[in-house]
């Protein structure tokens, strides 16, 4: 009873001084500067995938901080890299180039445990794709500079390039290789971001058939969260409630 009498008298001397106290039981609004591994805890963890899955958790110590300069679009390829078909879709936006270290990802492979789990691999920096030997889904989270503004180049981008042939030599072998990606955007994303943008893309290369991968880039609190999948109709559901899930405990950390 004192304690909240107290309280009332501080309030009362407060408003007459014209103090307005707004008390905020939020964290930090970015998250900049958190390390990997506590960014981590807001991933699916191993019990949210199907206990005969394939399952691999990266969580680095180092801080996620944002690049010197966070770049609007990938490096420029060398002249032995990738071609692009129109020219001018070349290089591909940062946002579809996986990052190099400081990233928190959470990567599920439909291939039961116990038996060879094939590797992930990024087709240069030409498809924006990353080839897995299974169907699998991909959580990732990492701080590219200004999220909502990459996430913005990436619309503009996609106005001009929804669909690009490119020649690339393959990440794994080195041999040529051929193939066509097109985007379509979907309907926008039932996520609270400050900016996202959902899409489905394809690559139909002459030596593999078409994957077909459905992803989804969420700006939140300074960080980049890219949920991706390439498995069927039938898991989109799960998919979409891991995603979600992951948005909401990032933005409470």
């Amino acid at each position: 009873m004192k304690a909240r009498l107290l309280g009332a008298l501080a309030l009362l001397v407060l408003t007459g001084c014209g103090v307005a106290v707004v008390l905020s039981a939020g964290g930090p609004a970015s998250l900049l500067g958190r390390s990997g591994w506590v960014l981590a805890t807001a991933l699916p963890s191993g019990a949210d995938i199907d206990p005969d899955w394939g399952y691999t958790l990266n969580a680095p110590l180092a801080p996620a901080t944002a690049p010197a300069t966070a770049p609007a679009t990938a490096p420029a390829t060398a002249p032995s890299g990738p071609v692009f078909s129109p020219p001018h879709c070349a290089p591909l936006p940062a946002l579809l180039v996986i990052p190099g270290t400081r990233v928190a990802s959470a990567f599920a492979e439909s291939e039961p445990r116990g038996l060879e789990i094939g590797v992930a691999v990024p087709a240069s920096a030409a498809t924006g794709f990353v080839e897995s030997a299974h169907p699998e889904m991909a959580f990732r989270i990492w701080a590219p500079g200004d999220a909502p503004a990459s996430i913005d180049r990436y619309r503009h981008w996609l106005a001009a390039c929804g669909s690009y042939e490119v020649d690339f030599p393959d990440p794994r072998t080195g041999a040529h290789r051929h193939g066509t990606i097109s985007t379509v955007i979907d309907a926008d994303p039932d996520i609270p971001a400050e900016a996202a943008v959902t899409v489905t893309r394809s690559l139909t290369a002459a030596d593999n058939g078409t994957q077909t991968q459905h992803g989804g880039y969420y700006a939140i609190r300074g960080l980049l969260l890219e949920c991706s999948t390439s498995m069927g109709p039938d898991r989109i559901d799960q998919f979409n409630r891991l995603c979600a899930r992951t948005a909401e405990r990032l933005r409470a950390l």
